[in-house]
């Protein structure tokens, strides 16, 4: 039987973390050079916590009364816009995608944390 795969916990931090660990499994399998099977696996349960960290954190500010949440909200859609696109060409094609796929999660979360998502925080923790 097949290990279950760990839900996104609650809470940001604890959201980025988890994230980051699949990031970072997610180069892993791409540097072993691993089948289409799991690297398909692994992006499927990456985006789909990375929609439901959206979701999470917009609600989480929009609670908060961050003023520039449709901003965030609009940079959220373009993200996942062009994460999409790069997937299902690197899933479709026989390119070395994959790997641009990989090295994009990794400066991308990098600067979801340090920019965006710190000021954010900040924010949301002067306001109480």
């Amino acid at each position: 039987m097949p290990a279950q795969r760990p839900t996104l916990p609650d809470g940001i931090a604890a959201q980025h973390g988890h994230i980051a660990a699949q990031i970072r499994v997610l180069r892993l399998a791409v540097d072993d050079q691993a089948g289409d099977v799991r690297l398909r696996s692994l992006l499927a349960d990456l985006f789909e916590d990375v929609r439901s960290h959206f979701a999470y954190e917009e609600a989480a500010m929009e609670i908060g009364g961050y003023p520039r949440l449709k901003a965030h909200r609009s940079e959220h859609a373009a993200f996942m816009h062009r994460l999409e696109t790069l997937r299902e060409e690197s899933l479709m094609s026989d390119t070395e995608l994959m790997p641009v796929l990989a090295a994009l999660l990794e400066t991308w979360f990098r600067n979801h944390e340090g920019s965006w998502d710190k000021e954010a925080a900040e924010f949301l923790r002067i306001a109480g």
